[in-house]
């Protein structure tokens, strides 16, 4: 957790010394696929989007990045029979910021619970929620606040204990300065997020948010990992890149280690924290699975 704390006063570092324009200017994620909608919760508007019909997967994205990282996952599930409500983070897209300095990893996940109430249906009592990356904190602190909301938890490259084993405060500087040239920037993404030579989709050059990741490095800092560390009771799927830097696998062995009756661990080989654009059919294909396996069970809790 420290090295985040550490990254929130570089990145405003950087801000000072490069320019506030320059360094929040990069280009707008792409769309994010579905129906927008957005929900008020206290004053400020949470955008959504949803696809598809059956039971719902609710879907949180990495540190800074915008849920249209789940498009082709998206249309994967609507073909599978999945509903996809993808909810954007503070400050991405309609989404508005949060300006409280005490914002915590609950408050997100309080946003969570007022977008599923609003986008119902009151008849569907239990969701599916999926995190990639630092949403796979806001999912679990979302499941075990609301467990009772909660069908199964579903985290793809999921950190929280194990610390990454690059130097990310040197990595996030770069990749969040957009100042500096794609030529610079576009090599620490890759070293930070992606497996060996796996190419950089031109969506993982821009679509960076550094005003959403100060808000979700200060949450972090301010709740404790075991308040949200377990996800709850329900079952848990944990999709592991092989070769993920920033949450290395052993936080995916200590949650194996320490629920070993209800976390399945499926590593992701030649995938690093990216994940979603290295191996979209092998995520696809195990998020699939997993869901089919548990549509049909009687809820836990």
């Amino acid at each position: 957790m420290r090295w985040l704390i550490r990254c929130a006063l570089l990145l405003v570092t950087a801000t000072l010394a490069l320019g506030v324009y320059s360094f929040l200017s990069f280009d707008a994620a792409r769309p994010l696929a579905g129906e927008a909608g957005s929900v008020q919760v206290e004053g400020r508007r949470v955008a959504y989007s949803l696809s598809g019909r059956g039971p719902t997967v609710v879907m949180l994205a990495s540190a800074g990045r915008s849920a249209s990282d789940f498009n082709e996952l998206i249309a994967e599930l609507s073909a599978a029979g999945y509903r996809s409500l993808a909810i954007e983070a503070p400050g991405v897209g309609d989404s508005d910021p949060i300006s409280d300095p005490e914002v915590s990893l609950h408050d997100l996940a309080a946003n969570v619970a007022a977008v599923v109430d609003a986008v119902g249906p009151a008849s569907e009592t239990r969701v599916f929620v999926l995190g990639h990356a630092f949403g796979n904190r806001v999912a679990r602190a979302f499941a075990s606040a609301f467990p009772e909301r909660v069908r199964a938890t579903l985290l793809l490259a999921a950190g929280g204990r194990v610390p990454p084993e690059i130097d990310i405060e040197k990595a996030f500087e770069t990749i969040f300065a957009a100042a500096l040239p794609d030529s610079v920037r576009v090599p620490v993404i890759q070293g930070a997020f992606f497996a060996g030579d796996n190419p950089v989709p031109d969506h993982w050059v821009s679509g960076w948010y550094p005003s959403t990741l100060l808000i979700q490095t200060r949450a972090t800092s301010q709740t404790p990992v075991e308040s949200w560390w377990d996800a709850g009771g329900a079952p848990i799927l944990v999709l592991q890149p092989g070769d993920d830097v920033l949450a290395p696998p052993g936080n995916a062995e200590l949650l194996r280690q320490a629920f070993p009756e209800r976390v399945r661990v499926v590593e992701i080989p030649n995938a690093g924290h990216a994940l979603l654009p290295e191996r979209p059919e092998r995520v696809a294909h195990h998020v699939v699975e997993f869901l089919d396996a548990r549509s049909g069970e009687q809820p836990q809790g």
